[in-house]
């Protein structure tokens, strides 16, 4: 079931990520329908005999991240969008599901990945240009869930 999660995250993180880069917006019905593809994975590896602690994790890191970007959008909100906030409760989701008792560390990992991706991005997508309009940071976020979700045991 992991594959099924991983194709799953990568498929809505193409589709995702195209939008955001193109319109600089993350359409609600997309997140949600990330986010419940996910549930809906996990919870069927769960009842073929997988870790139900996992899917506890899981259920629990989307809230706390969605919950941390929401604090540093009220904190600043021209710097990160709405659609930041709701698209990280399904990546929390899978980073809880991912991180199991270590979601703090992956939650971490993948602000600060997100962070360096979405400036290296920037300075390499406008390098010559004058362009000096906000950068998406769904795409570093979307690309750093899965670089995490990759490499957690």
């Amino acid at each position: 079931m992991a594959v099924a999660a991983l194709a799953w995250l990568l498929v809505g993180s193409i589709l995702l990520a195209r939008i955001d880069l193109r319109e600089q917006r993350l359409p609600t019905r997309w997140i949600w329908a990330l986010a419940v593809g996910l549930v809906v994975i996990h919870g069927i590896d769960v009842l073929a005999g997988g870790d139900g602690a996992r899917l506890g994790w899981a259920l629990v890191g989307g809230p706390v991240f969605g919950g941390l970007l929401l604090g540093l959008h009220l904190a600043s909100p021209l710097s990160l969008g709405g659609g930041d906030v709701r698209l990280a409760v399904p990546l929390g989701i899978q980073v809880g599901w991912a991180s199991g008792d270590e979601i703090a560390t992956g939650i971490a990992a993948v602000t600060a990945l997100a962070a360096l991706l979405t400036v290296a991005g920037g300075l390499i997508v406008r390098r010559g240009r004058l362009g000096t309009g906000p950068l998406p940071f769904g795409p570093g976020l979307l690309a750093a869930t899965l670089l995490v979700t990759v490499w957690s045991p």
